[in-house]
């Protein structure tokens, strides 16, 4: 076991010299996720220094203990209990009121009218992200006789937009604590100790609380809740720069992507985006990405699309349970 006296910065060495061989090119994939590279990246990103210390110890105690096939089965472990489940709840919670523009509107507002009013109010009618202004919001301001604004009329930058969650982990997530097989409670003490902190105890008691919640164009909504695109910190307070490595629905504008910035609550009356959860949300999307989990996921789910399949959790993950709060969500 490693020396709890060891200072971060030599811990994270030590790791990283336990996994050089198992990067490129020598990296084992676990159907095509790379296993050497994902365990780097969840070293690398970690949010916090308690949680770059967890992994550390865990790659270091791993390594001296079982060698690199070892590190390989952690890796996995890693994949399958945490990454896979929080994208796959994360896919469930966006997918729930569908796929088309006519039934994520619907889903949009009862029983979710008052976070989505919520949204366009801090959100200035605009997608957090990109800004694009929302559709409906538009039809409501040319209802009561009020002009677009001028920069609407003349990019033409009007799509529908829909409440978005950051993180898809609240404290109302059934676990048993019992049970150490308990797949959610699995992915939650992984997601914790990575994070170095209590993440569902962070968003609160519901997913869907302004806080972890944006007001996000469709388009890349499904980008933003699959890890696929991120927010990332400029430094100054509720500033972020929009990344994405597949690209993002931003014809109009050139690159680099302009800052979006999200209002205090101060100015707005409304919490902004909690920054550790974007912080969160920002790391694991690097992750996956990385080691390519993302691509892994995508042609799982492009795979049952051609069969006709209807949409689950992809099988690892369906025993997840989602909260209360969730089958609201979902109409039950």
């Amino acid at each position: 076991m490693t020396d709890s006296m060891d200072s971060l910065d030599d811990l994270v060495l030590r790791a990283k010299v336990k996994l050089h061989p198992l990067l490129f090119p020598h990296n084992p994939n676990e159907n095509g996720v790379l296993l050497g590279e994902l365990l780097f990246q969840l070293l690398t990103n970690a949010p916090t220094d308690s949680g770059k210390r967890f992994i550390a110890r865990r790659i270091i105690d791993v390594a001296e203990a079982e060698g690199d096939s070892g590190l390989a089965n952690l890796a996995a472990s890693f994949l399958s209990d945490m990454l896979f489940p929080i994208v796959s709840l994360s896919d469930t919670i966006a997918r729930s009121g569908g796929h088309d523009e006519k039934s994520l509107l619907k889903w949009a507002l009862p029983p979710q009218t008052k976070l989505y009013k919520t949204l366009i109010k801090r959100e200035d009618g605009k997608c957090g992200l990109l800004g694009y202004m929302d559709r409906y919001v538009l039809s409501e301001m040319r209802k009561e006789g009020k002009a677009a604004p001028a920069w609407v009329l003349e990019k033409g930058l009007v799509v529908p937009c829909v409440p978005t969650h950051i993180l898809p982990i609240c404290s109302s997530n059934s676990v048993n604590d019992q049970d150490p097989n308990d797949p959610t409670k699995r992915m939650r003490d992984l997601l914790n100790d990575w994070a170095g902190m209590d993440v569902a105890q962070l968003v609160g008691p519901t997913v869907h609380a302004p806080h972890n919640s944006m007001f996000m164009n469709m388009e890349d909504r499904g980008g933003f809740t699959t890890f696929i695109a991120w927010l990332e910190a400029t430094g100054s307070e509720n500033e972020y720069v929009p990344r994405s490595p597949r690209g993002l629905s931003t014809f109009y504008y050139t690159k680099p992507l302009p800052p979006t910035r999200f209002p205090t609550k101060a100015e707005s009356g409304i919490d902004p985006p909690d920054p550790t959860l974007l912080k969160i949300h920002a790391a694991l999307s690097r992750v996956i990405h990385a080691c390519k989990a993302d691509k892994v996921y995508e042609k799982e789910m492009e795979e049952r699309a051609k069969a006709d399949m209807e949409w689950v959790e992809i099988p690892s993950m369906s025993t997840l349970r989602l909260s209360d709060s969730m089958e609201t969500i979902r109409g039950n």
